[in-house]
């Protein structure tokens, strides 16, 4: 959930990282899922990702956890080509 989010904002890791003021490896890490972080650091960097325009839609009993950007969200921030976890734009390859 948390690649896609970063993703969907055409964030870099480090990006998110300087956003919510955790180290780029904390992110690779949950990334992942090859840490336990804690309660402190998920709220921390899910707020970095709401500042930057996304909800997080809980879970219903039939639907998984989803992510969805905000109505107002201004969308000309999402012009140009996807980045890739470092930041650098993607090959067409």
């Amino acid at each position: 959930m948390l690649r896609i989010a970063r993703l969907t904002l055409r964030w870099s890791q480090r990006h998110l990282a300087e956003r919510a003021g955790v180290a780029q490896p904390v992110v690779a890490r949950m990334e992942k899922l090859k840490s336990n972080p804690t309660a402190k650091t998920m709220a921390t960097l899910a707020k970095a990702l709401e500042e930057g325009g996304i909800d997080f839609l809980p879970a219903s009993d039939r639907h998984w956890e989803t992510i969805a950007l905000r109505k107002d969200f201004p969308r000309e921030t999402l012009e140009g080509p996807p980045t890739s976890s470092a930041g650098k734009p993607e090959s067409k390859e």
